[in-house]
């Protein structure tokens, strides 16, 4: 399956869970159930902590050098606090590996991210955040690395049917690396990576 496919198909399990929140509600509400006023409906308080693995397509590039984007394992960890039912903030590490033809290639990022809940009713929620990236291709006798800054974007469900601590997290993210020279054997070349992630998966998030 193509890495478009399955970026594809993280996108519908989200707008999935979405749907499912939303007819739940529309159902108690045909069954002459009142519904629960918004202000008292969510759970979202206190601190958190999360981590995911799923799917990745990485992409590598720079001034007048290019290469496929590749497949791999991906995933993150995640940790912060919720301000209120609308916001959570936190500290989230992303990264991305795989091993092509002897060379194993590395991305990583370390954000500061902000997690926007626009209803307090349901849990859909968009992200946005700053901080480091990292890339690194390393063989037998040389090792090419870049360190600069880096953004982050995604947007992703808390399914919590029982409405406890734990709750499953399908989510779809991208990360970009801004700055950042790459470095032959510690050696400045004067490049700067074009890196970026497309990232699919399944988390699990559990809130005290």
């Amino acid at each position: 399956m193509s890495h478009r496919s399955l970026l594809v198909a993280g996108v519908v399990a989200l707008a999935a869970s979405a749907s499912i929140a939303s007819a739940q509600s529309m159902a108690r509400m045909s069954n002459g159930v009142a519904p629960v006023p918004a202000a008292t409906q969510s759970t979202r308080k206190g601190m958190y902590v999360g981590g995911a693995l799923g799917y990745g397509s990485a992409g590598i590039s720079c001034n007048g050098c290019s290469s496929d984007r590749e497949n791999g394992l991906a995933g993150y960890f995640r940790i912060g606090g919720t301000l209120n039912p609308h916001l959570r903030l936190g500290i989230e590490s992303d990264g991305w590996a795989k091993t092509i033809q002897g060379v194993d290639e590395q991305i990583g990022f370390l954000t500061a991210d902000a997690y926007v809940y626009p209803s307090v009713s349901n849990n859909f929620w968009i992200k946005g955040g700053f901080g480091f990236a990292m890339t690194k291709e390393s063989g037998d006798t040389d090792e090419l690395k870049s360190t600069g800054t880096g953004v982050a974007a995604g947007l992703g469900y808390d399914w919590n049917p029982r409405g406890g601590s734990f709750a499953i997290v399908p989510y779809a993210s991208y990360h970009r690396q801004l700055s950042g020279n790459m470095k032959l054997n510690g050696s400045d070349t004067g490049v700067s990576p074009n890196t970026n992630i497309f990232q699919v998966g399944f988390g699990i998030g559990y809130r005290h």
